[in-house]
């Protein structure tokens, strides 16, 4: 063996003669941070670091990863940071860790478990590494696995700031360096999966033109990595309090590297919300098309007060830029102070002629010298013409805040343009006048005033909300004489039903299908099919949104699938519950559409203002992120559906939920095997209708309209009263998901002239068999107990007593009040069953609340009805 026998390293020893001559190295500080300008470009030999040893100023010494000079190989360290990572390796590995990874080079740092491990990297699979560093969060908090190639340094050898030096693990010293192991195949396998998830990383070229060349330089990830870290610490500390801004970061962070995750974290202690391991479980679910980016965290911070610091144009330029400068110099003899930067517009043609490549990647069109006095007309009289050419086929509706385009998706119907679209339309429309109208071309700044002019040009905001008026792709149809007229741009209809109006059609499937879902239950068909007719004509006035439960394939989805269909995807929008209560800007998706979906809908337990605003016809705010222009307010013309398990959990027990809540049953899953299942109905990402309903669409559009609108009001609007099914179960639902209905339900009673005080949550006695004192005469203590046995939360005294109060009088409208004397709150004509053996025979006080009727002559001649007029207060 020609190397010197003792291969180990000692902690904190530096022995430069087991280095290979021909290895990248780079001397550091005693921070173990390199601190030669540029030295991921500067590579120094061993005599060279010995000389930086010897200035007192190298206190380790670091190994550069990538490729090494004109070698076939590379060299990639594998940088395991934390004990949770070795599971971490074990489960991307399926292997066992002696199996997963090769003995090779390992140097420590005496921390437990981190280590990092030199590999070698054959030049076929270099193109693969998109990135020059790769992460996998495990577990632990900020442990993680890193690949570093391109770039970084590793520590061969030296001082660490927090422990005894670094050493080689037994056995994995430097006696591996003469035949390093190649990268392990499952570690390629998984930097192959992270370009798929992230996609290739972007890249900003500059150009340094010279008298007769070009010189195209690349910014990469690098830049953008330090540019996106200093955005986020340019943010004020409580912005990590703000959970949409702070999930903009992340996402932002995300988007960018997956190394990025620790920065993300820190910058979130400054939260007093601040819950270790957040970061990482969300981290987990980004995804590269969550639409936040860096351009988005690069916004927040400008907004408040942030400028992008110029440093990162002193990055090292890159091998690549670095090669072709030098060739590109010597070969046409030029000294470096020739060079000097140059408007594209003013580079003579002679010598773009000399590198033709130049004149392609500017994209400009080379004048003859005769017409360079030629001008571009000026912005307005360019709108003036594209006005012109769009024949009053194109609106802004500032409500929207997008523009709408007639007849460019679909026949009768104004489509909506995103913004990059409608800039792409304004190329395509320029590119047609250019030689005219713009001799000398035009870049990006031109569009943009083009887009902010046609907006201010060309503002509409008298949409068709009329309800009876129907799209279809043949024709308009007049809801109220069912005459189908031509198209018309002059309808400004921005909802269309994705397919042809059919009079004769029929949809006997679909009706017997949903008769099978409600137990041949007609009553109970009919209430889904004045639904799906007020989803179709937006009658949003009729305040009611549809909460489907039951099993798994029992039917629920197809439903919800069903209403897609009938309105088609552009008038459709699906959201959470929490997005939609959390996300101020989530409201505004709701314009203009027909159908709100919650699918799938989890327990939630959480406020549920913003659906009751929705549902109750309420202005909802119309706001759009980083748009500083105040938008109208507007009211949602649509319905919503949920579909759950089990029912909705809220904390709103008030009857302004419960009398928007339409709850119905769909209890009778498929039963037979995978090959019988068939799909129902379902919509493709074209807009398009499939599974066996499809064709039965305009059937369904029949059988909705010839429900008259007394039928389909008192369908919704009085359910219990029209389907008997509904008066019990509804009930019954609301005992489910409202704990002091169901106390009432068990220990109420109504009893006239009697009282019962609010009372306290008092702690009983010693000995006494309750928790609480006086459950027999506190209705608060007795509601408390009822509580705890039963596993629900507590609400605070003073919520109760209102809850309490709305819920007797608004929702059973039974004649009970309250009044306050020197003693507190007493609640008249209520008594707790318990508090008096012969109330065991009386009904419920919910029961009597719906059955009225029923218990008449159980009470006698007495007002059960809750009073018009409150009595005088009185002991």
């Amino acid at each position: 063996m020609s190397r010197v026998m003792h291969s180990s390293l000692r902690p904190g020893e530096i022995n430069l003669d087991l280095i290979p001559n021909d290895w990248p190295l780079t001397p550091l500080n005693g921070h173990k941070a390199p601190y030669i300008t540029g030295w991921q470009n500067k590579p120094y030999s061993i005599k060279e670091i010995e000389n930086e040893i010897l200035t007192g100023q190298c206190k380790a010494i670091g190994l550069l990863s990538g490729p090494v000079f004109n070698k076939p190989l590379g060299l990639i360290w594998l940088d395991i940071d934390g004990p949770t990572v070795y599971d971490l390796i074990k489960e991307l590995s399926q292997k066992s860790i002696e199996e997963a990874l090769p003995s090779t080079l390992t140097i420590c740092s005496g921390k437990e478990g981190r280590e990092r491990k030199l590999y070698s990297l054959p030049k076929d699979s270099w193109k693969h590494l998109l990135r020059n560093k790769y992460a996998w969060h495990a577990k632990g908090e900020n442990e993680k696995l890193e690949l570093l190639w391109k770039r970084h340094q590793g520590v061969l050898m030296g001082l660490h700031p927090n422990t005894e030096g670094y050493f080689t693990k037994d056995k994995e010293g430097y006696e591996c360096v003469e035949e390093l192991p190649q990268l392990p195949d499952w570690i390629l396998s998984g930097v192959l999966n992270k370009n798929v998830k992230l996609g290739k990383p972007a890249e900003q070229s500059t150009r340094i033109v010279g008298p007769g060349f070009a010189i195209n330089a690349k910014i990469s990830l690098e830049r953008d990595i330090q540019l996106a870290q200093e955005a986020t610490w340019a943010l004020p500390p409580y912005a990590a309090d703000d959970f949409d801004l702070w999930l903009t970061v992340g996402q932002s962070l995300h988007s960018l590297d997956d190394s990025l995750l620790s920065t993300w974290d820190e910058w979130s202690k400054q939260s007093e919300k601040y819950i270790k391991g957040e970061c990482q479980k969300r981290w987990h679910t980004f995804s590269k098309e969550g639409g936040r980016g860096l351009g988005s965290l690069i916004h927040a911070a400008q907004e408040n007060g942030w400028q992008p610091s110029q440093d990162h144009k002193i990055l090292a330029p890159s091998n690549e830029s670095l090669d072709f400068a030098e060739q590109l110099l010597n070969d046409m003899d030029l000294e470096l102070n020739t060079v000097n930067l140059e408007k594209e517009d003013e580079i003579p043609s002679a010598q773009l002629k000399k590198i033709p490549a130049l004149a392609v990647a500017l994209g400009q069109k080379v004048l003859p010298k005769e017409d360079r006095t030629a001008k571009n007309s000026p912005p307005n009289q360019l709108v003036d013409i594209l006005l012109a050419i769009y024949k009053g086929n194109l609106l802004f509706s500032s409500a929207h805040n997008q523009f709408f385009m007639y007849e460019i998706n679909s026949p009768g119907l104004w489509s909506s343009v995103t913004e990059n679209k409608m800039k792409g339309e304004i190329c395509v429309q320029l590119d047609l006048i250019k030689d005219k109208k713009l001799p000398r071309g035009y870049g990006i700044n031109l569009i943009n005033d083009i887009y902010h002019l046609l907006k201010t040009k060309n503002e509409f905001d008298e949409w068709n909300d009329c309800e009876d008026l129907l799209l279809f792709e043949n024709g308009v149809l007049d809801v109220t004489t069912l005459k189908l007229m031509p198209h018309s741009r002059d309808h400004h209809l921005t909802q269309q039903q994705p397919y042809h109006y059919d009079s004769q059609a029929t949809c006997q499937a679909i009706v017997h299908w949903l008769k099978e879902t409600q137990d041949n239950d007609w009553g109970r068909v009919q209430v889904l099919r004045a639904w799906l007719r007020a989803v179709l004509l937006g009658r949003s006035d009729l305040q009611k949104f549809l909460e489907l439960i039951g099993p798994g394939k029992s039917g629920k989805s197809s439903f919800a699938t069903l209403a897609h269909a009938l309105v088609g995807n552009e008038n459709v929008t699906v959201s959470s519950l929490e997005y939609l209560e959390k996300n101020r800007f989530e409201s505004a998706n709701l314009y203009g559409k027909k159908l709100l979906l919650f699918n799938d809908v989890e327990r939630y337990g959480g406020s549920v203002a913003t659906l009751k605003a929705i549902t109750g016809g309420d202005l909802i705010r119309n706001e759009h992120k980083f748009q500083a222009d105040k938008l109208r307010p507007f009211r949602f013309n649509g319905q919503v559906v949920m579909t759950a398990n089990e029912p909705l959990q809220t904390t709103d027990h008030t009857s302004g939920l419960a009398r928007r809540r339409l709850t119905i049953p769909f209890n009778n899953p498929f039963k037979g095997s995978a090959k019988e299942q068939k799909v129902l109905i379902g919509v493709d990402s074209k807009n398009r209708a499939y599974g066996l309903f499809s064709s039965l669409l305009p059937g369904l559009v029949n059988w909705l309209l010839d429900m008259s609108e007394d039928d389909m009001r008192e369908y919704l609007l009085e359910t219990n009263k029209r389907v008997p099914f509904f008066k019990k179960f509804t009930t019954q639902q609301q005992l489910k998901s409202n704990p002091i209905k169901d106390w009432m339900d068990h220990s109420l009673i109504f009893e006239l002239n009697q009282s019962s005080a609010i009372g306290f949550m008092k702690d009983a006695p010693q000995g006494s068999s309750h928790r609480y004192a006086n459950t027999d005469r506190w209705l608060y203590a007795n509601y408390a107990e009822f509580c705890r046995n039963s596993n629900n939360n507590i609400v605070g005294r003073k919520r109760f007593e209102d809850l309490f109060i709305d819920i007797c009088q608004h929702q059973l409208n039974l004649n009970i009040y309250s009044f306050k004397n020197s003693r507190g709150i007493r609640i008249v004509n209520v008594a707790i069953r318990t508090a008096d053996p012969r109330f065991e025979s009386y009904p419920s006080i919910i029961d009597l609340g719906e059955n009225k009727d029923l218990y008449r002559d159980f009470y006698g001649k007495i007002q059960l009805d809750s009073r018009k007029i409150k009595p005088e207060e009185n002991d």
